[in-house]
């Protein structure tokens, strides 16, 4: 049976984000995040579980007891969504603000 660590651990990997860049997302620290996946740490207080579930796109109760669905919508993405997703979390923050902004515009120009 997966533990807590395990869980964050296979979430973090699943969406491709780093230990620096989920702790920073979950508001701890990268060693403390470290420590939780390795199982040396297993406390981890409920504003931090709430964000990170919501970084993870799952919900906070498979992240601590392994219940229900391990994906908050329960469906995987798909290979074109991986891969954007994947593209998008390599570029700096400058250049993710204009991706951003370009599909808000496809977005809006596709609604007109």
């Amino acid at each position: 049976m997966m533990q807590l660590g395990d869980r964050i651990k296979s979430a973090r990997e699943r969406a491709c984000l780093s230990q620096a860049e989920l702790a920073s997302q979950s508001g701890i620290t990268q060693q403390s995040l470290s420590n939780l996946e390795r199982g040396k740490s297993r406390s981890l207080n409920g504003d931090a579980l709430l964000q990170m579930a919501r970084a993870l796109g799952c919900s906070p109760d498979w992240l601590v007891y392994g219940d229900g669905a391990s994906s908050s919508d329960s469906a995987a993405l798909r290979e074109d969504e991986q891969l954007l997703l994947s593209i998008f979390r390599g570029l700096g923050r400058e250049e993710k603000r204009l991706v951003v902004r370009l599909l808000r515009g496809l977005t809006a120009a596709s609604e007109s």
